[in-house]
């Protein structure tokens, strides 16, 4: 799920700005210190001139450091996504498995067809959890793109399956 792609490129390239202006601020405060150390200037000298270097390295920094803020809230964003895609299919996987308890009979209902029992079509199929069982003409049974050489062996690899996926 990269519904992100162009706030992660976006993010890459201004992380790459980031470390750039990072090295550039190092690159002046190395140049500014080496070239007043060629005349034997003072101490305060060389500070006041390694002063812009040091700046521009520390608005680098935040400069970073607000970067990787934004690639976290684009994280966020992304795996909150996920949390709610994952939160409707176990939704929607509950609702199955509540409809098909209600569908079932109980122990003081009168024993009578459920929804569960294999409907018989007038071609031969048979309709089983909601997966069509066909009959084959040489005698097996195809269900779930799947051969069998008997009903009930295709009945138990339905029952197998997942619920959401008969």
């Amino acid at each position: 799920m990269q519904s992100y792609a162009a706030a992660r490129s976006l993010f890459s390239f201004l992380t790459f700005i980031a470390w750039c202006t990072i090295i550039g601020g190092a690159l002046i405060f190395i140049m500014a210190i080496a070239f007043l150390s060629q005349f034997n200037s003072s101490f305060p000298a060389m500070i006041s001139a390694a002063i812009p270097g040091i700046g521009i390295c520390l608005f680098g920094f935040l400069a970073l450091v607000m970067v990787q803020i934004g690639r976290a809230s684009v994280d966020s964003a992304e795996f909150g996504q996920q949390s709610l895609q994952v939160a409707r299919d176990q939704l929607a996987f509950a609702k199955q498995v509540h409809h098909g308890a209600v569908s079932e009979p109980t122990t003081t209902q009168a024993a009578s067809p459920s929804s569960s029992a294999p409907s018989q079509h007038q071609n031969g199929s048979v309709t089983y959890y909601s997966t069509v069982i066909a009959a084959n003409t040489d005698g097996t049974y195809l269900a779930k793109d799947k051969t069998f050489p008997t009903l009930e062996a295709a009945k138990k690899h339905v029952d197998e399956q997942p619920v959401w996926s008969r």
